[in-house]
């Protein structure tokens, strides 16, 4: 497995999450989450969805250097449609309180949002997804996130 690789992909059936409480601070995607489960894929290759998942690492720009924001796995839970763009989610899974922790998960949102609509192969159908974004990587500056071996 690559040092550096981009993210790695969990699957099986995923729980819808509860509905939205409004756009305020205290009820933002970080305070709406799910706990962890098994996520089920779209009909495409796990290679397919890394490559898809790994147009993320580019955007997302974490303070590395700030405290507490190193070592963390941000997972969502999401649905895509079959152009790439975002129809559900991003839903944060198994939270933390750390405010490093926080502050990541925030920009790791951010960077899912500003990278849709993802460039996906053609024929692609959409489906439920559960990537999961790590800050060492991302913070490596040696070169380039790769995407994990499967």
């Amino acid at each position: 497995m690559p040092l550096l690789a981009a993210l790695l992909l969990s699957t099986g059936p995923i729980q819808e999450p509860g509905p939205s409480r409004g756009p305020d601070v205290r009820h933002s995607t970080l305070a709406q989450s799910v706990p962890a489960r098994p996520i089920r894929r779209g009909a495409v290759s796990g290679e397919t969805v890394r490559r898809i998942f790994s147009q993320v690492y580019p955007n997302w720009t974490p303070t590395c250097d700030a405290a507490g924001v190193a070592g963390h796995r941000i997972a969502f839970d999401l649905t895509l449609d079959g152009d790439g763009r975002i129809v559900a989610g991003p839903t944060l899974v198994r939270p933390q309180d750390g405010a490093g922790w926080r502050a990541a998960a925030e920009t790791a949102r951010q960077a899912l949002l500003r990278s849709t609509p993802f460039d996906v192969p053609p024929g692609f159908s959409g489906g439920e997804y559960r990537p999961t974004f790590r800050t060492d990587r991302v913070c490596a500056h040696d070169e380039a996130p790769q995407p994990d071996e499967p």
